[in-house]
């Protein structure tokens, strides 16, 4: 399989889904895998598609935003298919699902949908709907539910389902995503994986084995393949995870990349993280979000107890750089605490100028996604639709593009939207700052 050479290293693949393409493609059934965002293919074509092939069931993702276009291919396709829709979000928005207009049976599942797909196509489930609705039935496969995964360790996974992998990463590399671990401890108000959102599903890691067995498997399937993106939140979710990620990629060839939480490296001696360096790791993707003491406390990412500026100092002193992502435009933040932020992040560049690393930024404007805390508690006591997310057209012309994550479904700052998207650009501009 050729590598895809478009340098577009956040068109991520729908891992997710292609467990669930796997585990049904095991069983006998014939699966077609259309990875929409990768191949840039829109809403009409996809249509086309499902039309085309004719099949009996359609599993699809659906997220806070890409609700309005999943909505939408549901309700054009006019030939008998049974939906199959699966997301983090399905908890919260599966009565609006069931307002649809579409004769089509939909089967809505929150949690795992490996096992629970089968017995929906084979018509054999042994688990009760948690809500029915005419022709449409609510699954939560929680940690007591049958169809519960519970030892994720053991999932296989065909990756020629991924026709656009691998990539060409920002750095050069020939590159693989990979997941090891499903929930997150973390607790962010503004994300919908948040741990008190969750509770009724089990947090679960593979097994150090197995991820060594999945990178061995890698190497066989993908000899050219020289890094490694781990795309989940908890391969580095504390400093005890530390060694094992460096004896796990020790043991191989690959530059390594992956999502990691701040207070992860808080008091970690600077010789675990040459270590960490040596294993292969080049990059972290932290998530930063806010300059601002008070908003972050606001969205339960409060700072009071780890000195940031210090933590990636000693990360840039290793060698290894940091992409680090901001939200702006949350709920009652100020213009001066924009500033805040856009000067945070000028401080974090300088130190990784400093040091000889590399600091990356990626900014957003906030929009509310449904089942967090702040979602919630915007529109708890509200009578009318809550807004859609769309594409933010003016922020894709401000910055020049990047239309695929520029998105607003309203301004909850204290600042008009003018001034708001200005420090979006100042600070992504920062990936262009030189001393």
């Amino acid at each position: 399989m050729a590598e895809s050479k478009d340098n577009s290293e956040d068109k991520l693949p729908p891992i997710g889904l292609g467990y669930i393409a796997t585990s049904i493609s095991n069983n006998g059934h014939d699966v077609e895998f259309l990875d929409a965002v990768s191949g840039e293919i829109g809403v009409k074509r996809i249509i086309e598609k499902i039309k085309s092939a004719n099949p009996d069931f359609v599993a699809i993702n659906i997220f806070s935003t890409n609700y309005e276009l999943v909505k939408k291919i549901v309700t054009s396709v006019d030939i008998k298919v049974n939906f199959i829709i699966g997301g983090i979000v399905t908890k919260s928005i599966y009565k609006l699902i069931n307002d649809w207009d579409t004769d089509n049976h939909i089967d809505i599942v929150f949690g795992d949908g490996e096992l629970i797909t089968e017995g929906i196509i084979n018509n054999n489930l042994i688990q009760e709907p948690d809500a029915i609705a005419d022709n449409r039935r609510f699954f939560l496969v929680d940690s007591k539910s049958p169809y519960f995964v519970q030892n994720i360790s053991n999932l296989p996974l065909n990756r020629s389902f991924f026709e656009y992998e691998p990539i060409f990463n920002h750095h050069g590399d020939i590159e693989i995503s990979v997941v090891t671990s499903r929930g997150c401890i973390h607790d962010c108000a503004f994300c919908s994986a948040a741990r008190s959102m969750n509770r009724e599903i089990k947090i679960r890691k593979k097994q150090k084995e197995s991820i060594k067995n999945e990178l061995k498997q890698i190497s066989t399937m993908y000899p050219n393949v020289t890094a490694i993106r781990i795309l989940d939140d908890l391969f580095l979710k504390n400093r005890q995870s530390l060694p094992e990620a460096i004896e796990i990629f020790s043991e191989t060839h690959y530059n390594w990349r992956s999502m990691a939480h701040l207070k992860t490296f808080k008091g970690v001696d600077q010789n675990l993280l040459i270590e960490l360096k040596k294993s292969g790791c080049i990059e972290l993707f932290i998530g930063i979000e806010s300059g601002s003491d008070r908003v972050l406390k606001i969205i339960n990412k409060e700072r009071a107890d780890i000195d940031t500026l210090a933590i990636l100092h000693n990360i840039f002193k290793a060698q290894i750089g940091v992409k680090g992502y901001f939200i702006l435009g949350m709920p009652s933040e100020t213009e001066a605490e924009l500033i805040e932020t856009y000067e945070f992040a000028k401080k974090i560049k300088n130190i990784s100028i400093e040091t000889g690393s590399c600091f990356r930024v990626s900014a957003f404007q906030f929009r509310p996604y449904h089942g967090t805390k702040i979602y919630n508690h915007l529109f708890a006591e509200s009578s009318e639709d809550n807004p859609s997310i769309t594409q933010n057209i003016n922020l894709t012309k401000l910055i020049g593009g990047r239309s695929g994550f520029n998105f607003s479904s309203g301004n909850y700052s204290e600042c008009n939207e003018k001034t708001l998207l200005k420090y979006i650009k100042s600070i992504l501009d920062l990936n262009n700052f030189q001393v």
